[in-house]
């Protein structure tokens, strides 16, 4: 057994305050025993032990490509706390496994925690993707779409998981898609036309370019964000002069969005502008240019 992967597990039981890189990096790329020595030192930790640790992997993740905490994720989609759950489910956002598809379709019809559906949900977009690219089987493509489509059409489900249901089938090339984000679109609640904007962007379809123009100018912050990232993801070069507007926008998301939405359309009006927010004064704006 790892002597690092033991006293890694001893100090997450002990320290109360961060943990060093070295714990990070003794958990990575777990194989079966080494599984087995983890999940008996997780059940002597508390849950908000037990939060942090998977936030923490997360974020480590993040910043370390060659981390791999696959085999925690997996085995923590069964956990019993659901913010444990939502954690393991965007922690697997590059498995791009078959297998798992089939595991995110089933926590989506069948957990019972909103936050972990909504997860699913927006885990399973990739999916529709890649269906969409060929890059996995038609079955499983068509899987994960009819699996979203069926949450759309529950009148029970709660509205944040039909939003996010909504914006991964903006992927699909499907004949149906279209009148769905119409239909959201027209909704009286605000948050869900912000995903349906989102889902216009997602589509790669030109028919809502005039809608996410005429968003760019909405009151409504969330609707700017939401139509920044649609401009963004359908190139639309005529929305610069708008984007270069949102820069400055009171709502610190639709300045990230707008930042985004730039970056992705490029070009030397853009370049400039990111540039500027570089060298410029917005905390929040600069890493993301």
């Amino acid at each position: 057994m790892d002597k690092n992967l033991t006293e890694a597990l001893e100090l997450i039981k002990h320290e109360d305050s961060a943990l060093p890189n070295k714990v990070f990096s003794s958990l990575s790329d777990l194989n079966r025993s080494e599984m087995a020595l983890f999940q008996a030192a997780w059940d002597q930790w508390g849950l908000a032990r037990r939060q942090y640790v998977m936030r923490a992997l997360y974020d480590y993740a993040q910043e370390r490509v060659e981390s791999d905490y696959t085999a925690i994720f997996v085995w923590a989609l069964d956990d019993a706390d659901p913010v444990v759950r939502c954690v393991a489910i965007e922690g697997l956002w590059e498995d791009n496994n078959e297998v798992l598809m089939n595991r995110f379709a089933q926590i989506l019809r069948t957990d019972p925690d909103e936050l972990v559906r909504a997860a699913a949900a927006q885990a399973l977009a990739r999916f529709v993707l890649l269906g969409e690219y060929e890059e996995i089987s038609t079955v499983t493509a068509t899987s994960a779409l009819e699996t979203l489509l069926a949450t759309l059409a529950l009148e029970s489900e709660a509205a944040s998981v039909k939003q996010q249901a909504l914006e991964a089938i903006g992927f699909a090339s499907d004949k149906r898609v279209r009148g769905l984000i119409q239909d959201a679109y027209d909704d009286e609640d605000e948050l869900m036309q912000a995903s349906a904007l989102r889902a216009m962007g997602n589509s790669a379809d030109s028919y809502w370019n005039p809608f996410v123009r005429r968003e760019l100018e909405s009151r409504s912050s969330v609707k700017r964000s939401a139509a920044a990232y649609a401009a963004g993801e359908l190139e639309l070069t005529t929305t610069i002069p708008r984007l270069l507007v949102l820069l400055q926008d009171p709502d610190v998301a639709t300045r990230r969005a707008a930042v985004h939405a730039l970056g992705t359309i490029g070009g030397s009006t853009a370049r400039k502008a990111l540039q500027l927010v570089i060298s410029g004064d917005d905390e929040d704006l600069r890493p993301f240019a």
